[in-house]
């Protein structure tokens, strides 16, 4: 049994300083969960292709976005900090802080362009062995992938 603990404290020591760096490669979803937060930790890029294939109300990530999409990109940031910051394109985005509540991590964000605060739900999800965070937005689900 006590192996047992020592193992497990050494993984999750591993995952808590690796986050989502460069050298990571994909976790599946039973270790993000398992890991919490720590593997939740990184900078996340918004995966064009698969948000693309998973529209429905809009023809592309262009027309829901605009051009500012393809000028400014689309990042995320989670820190351990538990500061949490994002944008899309020109004019969509803002920070504030994240907590984890079971799987899902809750960020209550101060939006840049807007007044008040507005809250994102991020639930992880795997699709072809590869683990994304998802995220609702204007009724559509958006594809967060650790960027590598």
């Amino acid at each position: 049994m006590k192996g047992y603990w020592a193992g497990s404290a050494a993984f999750l020591c591993a995952l808590l300083f690796a986050g989502c760096s460069a050298e990571k490669q994909p976790v599946t979803l039973e270790e993000m969960e398992e890991a919490a937060p720590a593997s939740y930790v990184g900078t996340w890029q918004l995966d064009g292709q698969r948000t693309n294939e998973s529209l429905t109300a809009y023809a592309s990530l262009q027309e829901m976005f605009g051009t500012g999409l393809s000028t400014y990109g689309a990042s995320m940031e989670i820190n351990e900090d538990h500061s949490f910051s994002y944008y899309i394109g020109a004019g969509i985005g803002g920070e504030g802080q994240w907590e984890l509540e079971e799987n899902t991590l809750r960020a209550l964000v101060t939006p840049y362009m807007e007044e008040g605060e507005s809250q994102l739900l991020l639930t992880p999800a795997t699709e072809e062995e590869e683990t994304f965070l998802t995220m609702d937005f204007d009724g559509e689900t958006l594809y967060w992938s650790c960027e590598k």
